[in-house]
Protein backbone atom coordinates (compact mmCIF):
# COMPACT_ATOMS: atom_id res chain seq x y z
CA UNK A 1 0.00 0.00 0.00
CA UNK A 2 1.53 3.54 -1.40
CA UNK A 3 1.91 6.18 1.41
CA UNK A 4 -0.43 9.06 0.89
CA UNK A 5 1.51 12.28 0.15
CA UNK A 6 2.12 14.70 2.13
CA UNK A 7 1.76 18.99 2.07
CA UNK A 8 2.96 20.97 4.99
CA UNK A 9 3.83 24.83 5.63
CA UNK A 10 6.23 25.22 7.97
CA UNK A 11 6.51 28.61 9.39
CA UNK A 12 7.47 30.36 12.75
CA UNK A 13 3.85 32.09 12.81
CA UNK A 14 0.73 32.60 10.39
CA UNK A 15 1.24 36.18 9.55
CA UNK A 16 1.38 37.63 6.12
CA UNK A 17 4.48 38.96 6.68
CA UNK A 18 6.75 35.95 7.76
CA UNK A 19 8.15 33.51 5.16
CA UNK A 20 7.08 30.04 5.35
CA UNK A 21 8.30 27.05 3.85
CA UNK A 22 6.34 24.67 1.19
CA UNK A 23 7.74 20.59 2.15
CA UNK A 24 5.88 17.71 0.16
CA UNK A 25 6.67 14.23 0.82
CA UNK A 26 6.33 10.60 0.23
CA UNK A 27 6.56 11.27 -3.49
CA UNK A 28 8.54 8.91 -6.33
CA UNK A 29 12.05 9.38 -5.91
CA UNK A 30 13.67 11.59 -8.48
CA UNK A 31 10.36 12.88 -10.60
CA UNK A 32 9.23 15.84 -12.06
CA UNK A 33 6.02 17.26 -10.78
CA UNK A 34 4.62 20.85 -11.15
CA UNK A 35 3.57 22.82 -7.99
CA UNK A 36 0.79 25.11 -8.13
CA UNK A 37 0.01 28.21 -5.70
CA UNK A 38 -3.40 29.78 -5.94
CA UNK A 39 -4.15 32.75 -3.37
CA UNK A 40 -7.93 32.83 -2.47
CA UNK A 41 -9.55 35.93 -0.93
CA UNK A 42 -6.33 37.60 -1.64
CA UNK A 43 -5.56 41.53 -0.88
CA UNK A 44 -2.25 42.63 -2.43
CA UNK A 45 -1.18 46.05 -1.18
CA UNK A 46 1.28 46.41 -4.23
CA UNK A 47 -2.35 45.82 -7.00
CA UNK A 48 -4.15 47.97 -8.68
CA UNK A 49 -6.93 49.24 -6.27
CA UNK A 50 -9.42 48.21 -8.39
CA UNK A 51 -8.64 45.02 -8.91
CA UNK A 52 -11.26 42.47 -7.98
CA UNK A 53 -10.67 41.36 -4.56
CA UNK A 54 -12.29 37.95 -5.72
CA UNK A 55 -10.18 37.20 -8.32
CA UNK A 56 -7.35 34.35 -7.37
CA UNK A 57 -3.85 35.28 -7.73
CA UNK A 58 -1.58 32.17 -8.79
CA UNK A 59 2.07 30.89 -9.16
CA UNK A 60 3.16 27.05 -10.34
CA UNK A 61 6.76 25.75 -10.92
CA UNK A 62 8.28 22.53 -12.25
CA UNK A 63 10.77 20.91 -9.11
CA UNK A 64 11.92 17.10 -9.09
CA UNK A 65 11.86 15.39 -5.59
CA UNK A 66 14.99 14.01 -4.18
CA UNK A 67 16.01 10.55 -3.53
CA UNK A 68 13.74 10.30 -0.62
CA UNK A 69 10.95 11.46 -2.57
CA UNK A 70 10.67 14.86 -0.86
CA UNK A 71 10.01 18.44 -1.98
CA UNK A 72 11.40 21.56 0.15
CA UNK A 73 10.61 25.11 -1.68
CA UNK A 74 13.63 25.97 0.92
CA UNK A 75 16.37 23.28 -0.45
CA UNK A 76 14.77 22.13 -4.03
CA UNK A 77 15.08 24.18 -7.21
CA UNK A 78 12.27 24.99 -9.18
CA UNK A 79 13.30 23.94 -12.75
CA UNK A 80 10.68 26.23 -14.26
CA UNK A 81 7.74 28.16 -14.45
CA UNK A 82 6.90 31.00 -12.48
CA UNK A 83 11.00 31.74 -11.67
CA UNK A 84 13.85 29.26 -11.76
CA UNK A 85 16.34 28.61 -8.83
CA UNK A 86 15.97 27.65 -5.31
CA UNK A 87 14.03 30.42 -3.89
CA UNK A 88 11.62 30.04 -0.19
CA UNK A 89 9.35 32.54 -0.86
CA UNK A 90 9.39 32.72 -4.39
CA UNK A 91 6.36 31.13 -5.41
CA UNK A 92 4.67 33.70 -3.15
CA UNK A 93 7.01 37.04 -4.29
CA UNK A 94 5.58 35.81 -8.31
CA UNK A 95 2.36 35.42 -7.93
CA UNK A 96 -0.24 37.20 -10.21
CA UNK A 97 -3.90 37.61 -10.60
CA UNK A 98 -5.41 35.12 -12.76
CA UNK A 99 -7.51 38.04 -14.37
CA UNK A 100 -7.22 41.63 -14.53
CA UNK A 101 -10.95 42.20 -13.36
CA UNK A 102 -11.61 45.29 -11.88
CA UNK A 103 -14.76 46.11 -9.72
CA UNK A 104 -15.98 49.42 -8.45
CA UNK A 105 -14.45 50.31 -4.83
CA UNK A 106 -17.16 50.85 -2.31
CA UNK A 107 -17.68 54.90 -1.18
CA UNK A 108 -19.22 54.27 2.51
CA UNK A 109 -16.55 53.72 4.99
CA UNK A 110 -18.27 51.31 6.64
CA UNK A 111 -18.86 48.76 3.34
CA UNK A 112 -14.57 48.59 3.34
CA UNK A 113 -13.82 45.12 4.31
CA UNK A 114 -10.86 44.24 7.03
CA UNK A 115 -9.73 41.68 4.66
CA UNK A 116 -8.10 40.17 7.94
CA UNK A 117 -6.92 36.51 5.99
CA UNK A 118 -6.72 34.49 2.80
CA UNK A 119 -5.92 31.31 1.89
CA UNK A 120 -3.05 29.84 0.01
CA UNK A 121 -3.92 26.50 -1.88
CA UNK A 122 -0.86 24.30 -2.76
CA UNK A 123 -1.79 21.62 -5.67
CA UNK A 124 0.69 18.92 -6.33
CA UNK A 125 0.76 17.01 -10.31
CA UNK A 126 2.71 14.61 -11.80
CA UNK A 127 2.39 14.05 -15.97
CA UNK A 128 -1.25 16.52 -15.57
CA UNK A 129 -2.45 14.19 -12.21
CA UNK A 130 -3.33 15.75 -9.14
CA UNK A 131 -1.78 13.73 -6.80
CA UNK A 132 -2.35 16.04 -3.48
CA UNK A 133 -3.57 19.30 -2.55
CA UNK A 134 -3.68 21.03 0.66
CA UNK A 135 -4.61 24.65 1.71
CA UNK A 136 -3.82 26.95 4.38
CA UNK A 137 -4.43 30.24 6.26
CA UNK A 138 -2.84 33.26 6.56
CA UNK A 139 -3.54 36.25 8.63
CA UNK A 140 -2.58 39.86 7.77
CA UNK A 141 -4.95 40.95 11.15
CA UNK A 142 -4.25 37.88 13.93
CA UNK A 143 -7.42 36.28 15.63
CA UNK A 144 -6.69 37.84 18.66
CA UNK A 145 -6.91 41.56 17.40
CA UNK A 146 -9.98 43.73 17.20
CA UNK A 147 -10.93 46.82 15.75
CA UNK A 148 -13.06 49.98 15.77
CA UNK A 149 -14.35 52.58 13.31
CA UNK A 150 -13.67 56.43 14.26
CA UNK A 151 -15.16 59.59 13.31
CA UNK A 152 -12.35 62.05 13.78
CA UNK A 153 -14.33 64.63 12.10
CA UNK A 154 -12.15 65.27 9.03
CA UNK A 155 -11.09 62.26 8.46
CA UNK A 156 -12.02 58.45 9.52
CA UNK A 157 -10.15 56.23 11.38
CA UNK A 158 -9.69 52.12 12.09
CA UNK A 159 -7.87 51.05 15.10
CA UNK A 160 -6.54 47.88 15.46
CA UNK A 161 -5.60 46.47 18.94
CA UNK A 162 -4.72 42.88 20.68
CA UNK A 163 -7.70 41.82 23.33
CA UNK A 164 -6.85 42.46 26.97
CA UNK A 165 -3.74 44.77 25.77
CA UNK A 166 -2.91 47.51 28.10
CA UNK A 167 -0.10 50.37 27.91
CA UNK A 168 1.10 49.08 24.40
CA UNK A 169 3.13 51.28 21.82
CA UNK A 170 0.66 52.87 18.85
CA UNK A 171 1.36 54.07 15.60
CA UNK A 172 -0.50 56.04 13.27
CA UNK A 173 -0.26 55.10 9.54
CA UNK A 174 -0.51 57.04 6.37
CA UNK A 175 -1.03 55.96 3.18
CA UNK A 176 -0.08 57.93 -0.12
CA UNK A 177 -1.99 59.36 -2.68
CA UNK A 178 -3.83 55.89 -3.39
CA UNK A 179 -6.49 57.96 -0.68
CA UNK A 180 -8.75 55.54 1.19
CA UNK A 181 -7.99 53.24 4.01
CA UNK A 182 -7.85 50.18 2.27
CA UNK A 183 -3.50 50.07 2.35
CA UNK A 184 -2.83 52.21 5.80
CA UNK A 185 -5.38 49.16 7.16
CA UNK A 186 -3.24 46.50 5.46
CA UNK A 187 -0.07 48.05 7.06
CA UNK A 188 -2.10 48.52 9.80
CA UNK A 189 -3.50 45.39 9.94
CA UNK A 190 0.42 43.79 10.78
CA UNK A 191 1.64 46.39 13.06
CA UNK A 192 -1.19 45.37 15.73
CA UNK A 193 -0.55 42.09 15.10
CA UNK A 194 3.57 42.15 15.60
CA UNK A 195 2.28 44.13 19.44
CA UNK A 196 1.52 47.83 18.67
CA UNK A 197 -2.00 49.76 18.63
CA UNK A 198 -2.20 50.92 15.22
CA UNK A 199 -4.53 53.98 13.67
CA UNK A 200 -5.22 53.64 9.93
CA UNK A 201 -6.05 56.94 9.06
CA UNK A 202 -8.36 58.03 5.68
CA UNK A 203 -8.16 61.81 5.16
CA UNK A 204 -9.63 61.60 1.02
CA UNK A 205 -11.26 59.55 -1.24
CA UNK A 206 -14.55 58.40 0.78
CA UNK A 207 -17.77 59.44 1.23
CA UNK A 208 -17.63 62.29 4.05
CA UNK A 209 -14.00 63.26 3.48
CA UNK A 210 -12.61 65.30 0.58
CA UNK A 211 -12.65 63.75 -2.66
CA UNK A 212 -9.36 64.93 -3.57
CA UNK A 213 -5.78 65.14 -2.32
CA UNK A 214 -5.62 69.44 -1.62
CA UNK A 215 -5.52 71.09 1.47
CA UNK A 216 -5.87 68.63 3.84
CA UNK A 217 -5.65 69.92 7.01
CA UNK A 218 -2.89 68.68 9.56
CA UNK A 219 -5.07 68.80 12.63
CA UNK A 220 -6.13 65.32 11.72
CA UNK A 221 -3.16 63.97 13.32
CA UNK A 222 -3.25 66.09 16.15
CA UNK A 223 -6.94 64.76 16.82
CA UNK A 224 -5.50 61.24 15.56
CA UNK A 225 -2.77 61.31 18.30
CA UNK A 226 -5.26 62.26 20.91
CA UNK A 227 -7.68 60.14 20.33
CA UNK A 228 -5.04 56.98 20.93
CA UNK A 229 -3.64 58.87 24.36
CA UNK A 230 -7.24 58.84 25.69
CA UNK A 231 -7.17 54.61 24.58
CA UNK A 232 -6.35 52.92 27.89
CA UNK A 233 -4.41 50.21 25.70
CA UNK A 234 -2.15 52.38 24.56
CA UNK A 235 0.91 54.20 26.82
CA UNK A 236 0.01 57.71 25.81
CA UNK A 237 4.04 58.62 25.73
CA UNK A 238 4.80 55.91 23.61
CA UNK A 239 3.48 57.29 20.50
CA UNK A 240 4.74 57.03 16.69
CA UNK A 241 3.68 57.81 12.94
CA UNK A 242 4.48 55.82 9.92
CA UNK A 243 3.59 57.49 6.23
CA UNK A 244 4.91 56.26 2.77
CA UNK A 245 4.38 58.50 -0.13
CA UNK A 246 1.90 60.88 0.43
CA UNK A 247 1.71 59.95 3.85
CA UNK A 248 5.54 60.71 4.29
CA UNK A 249 5.11 63.81 3.38
CA UNK A 250 2.21 64.40 5.82
CA UNK A 251 3.87 63.04 8.90
CA UNK A 252 6.88 64.92 8.37
CA UNK A 253 5.10 68.06 8.25
CA UNK A 254 2.84 66.64 11.26
CA UNK A 255 6.14 65.85 13.35
CA UNK A 256 6.84 69.34 13.13
CA UNK A 257 3.50 70.96 13.94
CA UNK A 258 2.42 68.30 16.70
CA UNK A 259 4.74 67.72 19.46
CA UNK A 260 2.88 64.10 20.78
CA UNK A 261 5.87 61.70 18.50
CA UNK A 262 8.62 59.55 20.24
CA UNK A 263 9.24 57.77 16.85
CA UNK A 264 9.12 58.55 12.82
CA UNK A 265 9.23 56.11 10.45
CA UNK A 266 8.48 57.24 6.68
CA UNK A 267 8.69 55.51 3.28
CA UNK A 268 9.59 56.96 -0.04
CA UNK A 269 9.33 60.61 1.55
CA UNK A 270 10.06 64.54 0.16
CA UNK A 271 11.47 67.21 1.83
CA UNK A 272 9.12 69.28 0.20
CA UNK A 273 5.79 70.12 0.31
CA UNK A 274 4.31 69.32 -2.70
CA UNK A 275 1.19 70.58 -4.71
CA UNK A 276 -2.20 68.72 -4.45
CA UNK A 277 -3.71 66.78 -6.79
CA UNK A 278 -6.77 66.94 -8.18
CA UNK A 279 -8.11 63.45 -9.95
CA UNK A 280 -5.40 63.27 -12.43
CA UNK A 281 -3.69 67.10 -12.44
CA UNK A 282 -2.32 69.19 -9.86
CA UNK A 283 -5.17 71.23 -7.67
CA UNK A 284 -3.44 74.55 -7.75
CA UNK A 285 -2.87 74.18 -3.78
CA UNK A 286 -1.41 72.68 -1.15
CA UNK A 287 -1.16 69.52 -0.40
CA UNK A 288 -1.96 70.53 3.52
CA UNK A 289 -3.28 73.19 5.98
CA UNK A 290 -2.74 73.66 9.55
CA UNK A 291 -4.83 76.68 11.01
CA UNK A 292 -6.93 76.82 7.84
CA UNK A 293 -4.17 78.44 5.98
CA UNK A 294 -2.42 76.23 3.11
CA UNK A 295 1.03 75.57 4.15
CA UNK A 296 3.50 76.85 0.98
CA UNK A 297 3.78 74.49 -1.61
CA UNK A 298 5.83 73.54 -4.76
CA UNK A 299 3.79 73.78 -7.78
CA UNK A 300 4.35 70.92 -10.00
CA UNK A 301 5.04 71.53 -13.72
CA UNK A 302 5.00 68.65 -16.36
CA UNK A 303 7.86 70.18 -18.13
CA UNK A 304 10.19 70.58 -15.60
CA UNK A 305 9.48 66.87 -13.68
CA UNK A 306 10.57 65.24 -17.41
CA UNK A 307 13.45 67.37 -17.91
CA UNK A 308 14.64 65.84 -14.07
CA UNK A 309 13.93 62.32 -14.91
CA UNK A 310 16.06 62.84 -18.39
CA UNK A 311 18.78 64.60 -17.00
CA UNK A 312 18.53 63.01 -13.42
CA UNK A 313 18.70 66.31 -11.49
CA UNK A 314 16.21 67.82 -9.55
CA UNK A 315 14.13 70.58 -10.27
CA UNK A 316 14.83 74.08 -9.07
CA UNK A 317 13.46 74.81 -5.26
CA UNK A 318 11.31 77.63 -6.53
CA UNK A 319 10.18 78.35 -2.88
CA UNK A 320 12.18 77.51 -0.39
CA UNK A 321 9.36 78.20 2.27
CA UNK A 322 7.89 74.91 1.00
CA UNK A 323 10.99 72.69 3.06
CA UNK A 324 9.76 70.47 5.71
CA UNK A 325 11.89 71.91 8.38
CA UNK A 326 12.14 68.39 9.91
CA UNK A 327 15.31 69.76 12.06
CA UNK A 328 12.35 71.00 14.66
CA UNK A 329 11.73 67.33 15.61
CA UNK A 330 13.18 66.18 18.09
CA UNK A 331 12.27 62.15 18.38
CA UNK A 332 13.45 59.25 16.62
CA UNK A 333 13.18 59.52 12.51
CA UNK A 334 14.19 56.32 9.96
CA UNK A 335 13.43 57.46 6.59
CA UNK A 336 13.65 54.51 3.83
CA UNK A 337 14.12 55.07 0.13
CA UNK A 338 14.90 53.82 -3.42
CA UNK A 339 17.84 55.09 -5.65
CA UNK A 340 15.78 54.47 -8.38
CA UNK A 341 12.62 55.83 -7.23
CA UNK A 342 10.48 56.44 -10.21
CA UNK A 343 7.90 58.88 -8.55
CA UNK A 344 10.50 61.03 -7.16
CA UNK A 345 13.83 61.47 -5.51
CA UNK A 346 13.31 60.50 -2.47
CA UNK A 347 17.21 59.69 -2.53
CA UNK A 348 17.76 63.09 -2.36
CA UNK A 349 15.44 64.10 -0.63
CA UNK A 350 16.60 61.44 2.35
CA UNK A 351 20.04 63.04 1.84
CA UNK A 352 18.19 66.56 2.31
CA UNK A 353 16.79 65.29 5.32
CA UNK A 354 20.14 63.59 6.53
CA UNK A 355 21.08 67.18 6.23
CA UNK A 356 18.97 68.61 8.72
CA UNK A 357 18.72 66.32 11.35
CA UNK A 358 22.87 66.87 11.74
CA UNK A 359 21.65 70.31 13.12
CA UNK A 360 19.59 68.86 15.37
CA UNK A 361 20.82 69.22 19.49
CA UNK A 362 22.88 66.37 20.97
CA UNK A 363 20.27 65.22 23.29
CA UNK A 364 17.56 64.65 19.99
CA UNK A 365 16.18 61.00 19.17
CA UNK A 366 18.36 58.63 16.69
CA UNK A 367 17.87 59.67 13.19
CA UNK A 368 18.38 56.52 10.73
CA UNK A 369 18.19 56.26 6.86
CA UNK A 370 18.49 53.24 4.34
CA UNK A 371 18.50 53.63 0.59
CA UNK A 372 17.77 50.56 -1.27
CA UNK A 373 19.33 49.14 -4.82
CA UNK A 374 16.96 47.06 -6.21
CA UNK A 375 13.34 48.40 -5.96
CA UNK A 376 11.25 51.80 -6.45
CA UNK A 377 8.86 53.82 -4.79
CA UNK A 378 6.58 50.79 -3.71
CA UNK A 379 8.54 49.53 -0.76
CA UNK A 380 5.79 47.99 1.30
CA UNK A 381 5.32 44.60 3.66
CA UNK A 382 7.91 41.98 3.19
CA UNK A 383 7.09 39.05 0.78
CA UNK A 384 3.93 40.57 -0.90
CA UNK A 385 3.70 39.89 -4.74
CA UNK A 386 5.39 43.40 -6.65
CA UNK A 387 5.33 42.88 -10.55
CA UNK A 388 5.77 46.52 -11.03
CA UNK A 389 9.67 46.33 -11.29
CA UNK A 390 10.23 43.05 -12.99
CA UNK A 391 11.66 44.56 -16.23
CA UNK A 392 13.97 46.96 -14.02
CA UNK A 393 15.55 44.88 -11.39
CA UNK A 394 15.73 40.88 -10.60
CA UNK A 395 12.63 40.37 -8.56
CA UNK A 396 14.88 38.50 -5.43
CA UNK A 397 17.04 41.54 -5.15
CA UNK A 398 12.97 43.44 -4.97
CA UNK A 399 11.97 40.68 -2.75
CA UNK A 400 14.94 41.49 -0.15
CA UNK A 401 14.65 44.97 -0.35
CA UNK A 402 10.97 44.99 0.47
CA UNK A 403 11.73 42.46 3.30
CA UNK A 404 14.53 44.05 4.51
CA UNK A 405 12.95 47.83 4.42
CA UNK A 406 9.60 46.05 6.34
CA UNK A 407 11.48 44.65 9.50
CA UNK A 408 13.94 47.31 9.59
CA UNK A 409 10.73 49.47 10.26
CA UNK A 410 9.16 47.04 12.85
CA UNK A 411 12.59 47.04 14.53
CA UNK A 412 12.75 50.85 14.68
CA UNK A 413 9.45 50.99 16.27
CA UNK A 414 9.91 48.74 18.64
CA UNK A 415 13.30 50.14 19.56
CA UNK A 416 12.66 53.90 19.45
CA UNK A 417 9.06 53.96 21.02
Amino acid sequence: MSTKVEINLESEDLLADSEYNIIIENLTPNRKYELRQELMNYYCINAPMKLDPKVNWQAKIVMQSDAFGRISLKDNRAISGSYQGIAQMGLFFNSQPEKMRKVLLPQNFSDIQLNQKFQIKISVSMENKLVAENTFERYFQSPNITSKDINLGQAYGRVFYERGAVNQLAIIVLSGSDGRIEKAQNIAQLFASRGFVALAVCFFGLAGLPKNLAKIPIEIVAKSADYLKALPQVDENRIGIYGRSKGAELALVAATYVNEFKCVVVNSPTIVILEGIKGWRNSRSSSWTYGGKELPYVKFRLKEFLQAKITKKNMPLENKMAEIQIEKYTGALLCIGAKQDEIWDSGHAIAQISKKMKKRSKSAGIFEEQLYENSGHMLTIAYQPNNRYKKKFNWDKTLLDATNSWKRTINFFQENL
